[in-house]
């Protein structure tokens, strides 16, 4: 056989971390518990180099001396002073080893580190070929909203400014602010700070809280020494009645927080408990007209690499998708398989890592099933299931 009938191997790089969950683990730093480890679980398993493309697999093998043992390698890659090997064996294991001495493709190390995941393994992955299985129809957020003010999107003040023209037409008086962080007004001291909302409902009476099934805050309580100066300013401007409700944004993480709050500043009657519920619907509306605004589809196919019930790992180029990626936490697609009907997960983004070509390789974990057109969820998981294993009886092979 001559060289051109030869197979090509394949290019072995080095993959850039751009994003990387923190895993629970525990970390055994001793020798003879790591020597015990690698006799109990680790040695005749196959192991690979973390962060190489394709995998790079070695076997490790001990030596006559304490925390030397030796690492072969399975392809044609040098490896540098320091290497993670990986498995995933009941539990996902790394062992961090720094190299003594390279002889050809075998390796003498030392393990400082054996670390081993908290979390038993739920399901293994699959290899899955080339066109076999996609993911479409990437629904993203292109803005990053969280607890920090400076990330929240432009688009907001616009939607803030159109929610008061809408209500103006019953409070004529009303104001929506942002939580810039520039403005220093009290209210957004006030907003910032406690994160609820404020209620007097009659400036010219000491009766600040009327309504307590309302969940406000009383503003003595918030403003201490500067409830009467504060209170006092307002009546000179002629102001009646006074109420601050804010708008409350939950992300994916779960946390709570103000995105902006209302103002109504009545100079001719006195607000009342109705008026601080009537702008809960306005500011349901706001927090979903502000998650479609950021929210885009990209709607080309990107490949999916290796598939589990739990999660994929998917190849994606397009700069775009790719810059969106880099600032969210999670997203929804469509997972389609050959000749099969499709389903949407909801996942989370648990790594990011890129190759020298400029793709990135997106570690996702699905979180659930938001959409099918099979029924329940336990039915989606089913045909999830059955998808997988048409895969295996076509050859696909676990990793």
């Amino acid at each position: 056989m001559n060289n051109t009938d030869q197979p090509e191997k394949p290019v072995i790089e080095i993959l850039e971390t751009l994003r990387e969950d923190t895993r629970e683990c525990s970390i055994v730093n001793e020798p003879a518990k790591i020597s015990y480890l690698l006799k109990e679980y680790i040695l005749g398993k196959p192991l690979f180099i973390k962060h190489t493309s394709p995998p790079v697999q070695a076997n490790i093998n001990t030596t006559d001396k304490e925390n030397v043992f030796t690492i072969n390698i399975q392809s044609n890659y040098d490896i540098q002073e320091k290497i993670n090997l990986y498995l995933t064996y009941k539990r996902h294991m790394e062992l961090v080893c720094k190299v003594i001495e390279k002889k050809s493709n075998t390796y003498l190390v030392n393990i400082s580190e054996a670390i081993i995941s908290n979390k038993p393994r739920t399901s293994k992955r699959l290899s899955v070929e080339q066109h076999e299985v996609f993911g479409h129809h990437f629904y993203i957020s292109k803005n990053k909203i969280d607890v920090n003010p400076l990330s929240f999107s432009v688009s907001n003040k616009v939607l803030f400014k159109d929610a008061e023209r809408i209500l103006s037409a019953t409070y004529p008086y009303i104001k929506i602010f942002d939580m810039d962080p520039t403005n220093q007004a009290i209210e957004t001291k006030m907003i910032k700070k406690h994160g609820k909302g404020f209620f007097m409902t009659s400036l010219t009476l000491d009766s600040e809280v009327e309504f307590p099934e309302l969940e406000t805050l009383p503003v003595k309580e918030a403003l201490g020494d500067s409830f009467v100066e504060f209170k006092t300013d307002l009546v000179n401007k002629g102001i009646k009645s006074w109420l601050v409700r804010p708008i409350l944004y939950t992300n994916v993480k779960g946390d709570v927080f103000p995105i902006g709050y209302f103002v109504l500043k009545s100079s001719d009657k006195n607000l009342e408990a109705q008026d601080y519920i009537n702008l809960q619907e306005q500011e349901t509306k706001i927090v979903e007209r502000i998650k479609d605004a950021n929210t885009i589809i990209i709607n080309q196919k990107h490949q999916i690499l290796n598939l589990s019930t739990n999660g994929a790992l998917i190849e994606v180029a397009d700069n775009e998708f790719q810059e969106y990626l880099l600032q969210r936490t999670d997203m929804t697609f469509d997972l389609l398989f050959k000749y099969m009907a499709g389903l949407r997960f909801y996942s989370r983004i648990h790594h990011i890592h890129k190759k020298s070509d400029g793709k990135f390789l997106i570690g996702l974990g699905f979180h659930g099933v938001v959409h099918t057109g099979v029924g329940s969820t336990a039915k989606s998981r089913k045909f999830l299931e059955d998808s997988l294993g048409y895969l295996i009886k076509q050859g696909a092979k676990f990793i």
